[in-house]
């Protein structure tokens, strides 16, 4: 089973380490890479933000 990351997930990781930063990486620490991914438009959100 695949598990899609979304753009609320890769915000919590790349800010300050907290209790939702842990969560989600504990929970990832669950599956190997091959069953993790994220879309294009998870990637798409955060460039159309620095752009803008």
């Amino acid at each position: 089973m695949r598990y899609l990351l979304d753009t609320d997930d890769l915000s919590i990781l790349q800010g300050q380490s907290g209790a939702d930063d842990h969560n989600i990486l504990a929970r990832m620490a669950q599956y190997t890479l091959d069953n993790l991914a994220i879309s294009i438009i998870t990637i798409q959100e955060p460039m159309l933000g620095c752009h803008a």
